[in-house]
């Protein structure tokens, strides 16, 4: 029988890539407040209250800036890369 202790640790995907290496990023719950996130690939790994701390949506340039990248679903998934979730550029618009 599982108990509550067990439970915690159990990990779930999330719509976000790692900005280390962009394969899934795995998310559960910490100890205290803020939920722990790791790459399922590399086994980077993060606290806080976002998945931006380990994922592509949280890189910045050198200067600190937004570096305007998103995780997002890939919507045309081809043999070559049949990723579910990319990180991809926004656009210029507003």
């Amino acid at each position: 029988m599982m108990d509550a202790g067990y439970l915690g640790h159990l990990w779930a995907l999330t719509p976000h890539v790692s900005r280390c290496c962009f394969a899934r990023v795995l998310a559960c719950e910490g100890g205290r407040e803020e939920r722990v996130y790791r790459c399922s690939n590399c086994g980077s790994q993060a606290e806080g209250g976002e998945a931006r701390v380990l994922c592509a949506c949280g890189s910045v340039l050198a200067d600190g800036s937004d570096a305007r990248i998103r995780c997002q679903v890939n919507e045309d998934p081809t043999p070559e890369y049949p990723g579910e979730i990319v990180a991809a550029e926004l656009g210029n618009g507003p």
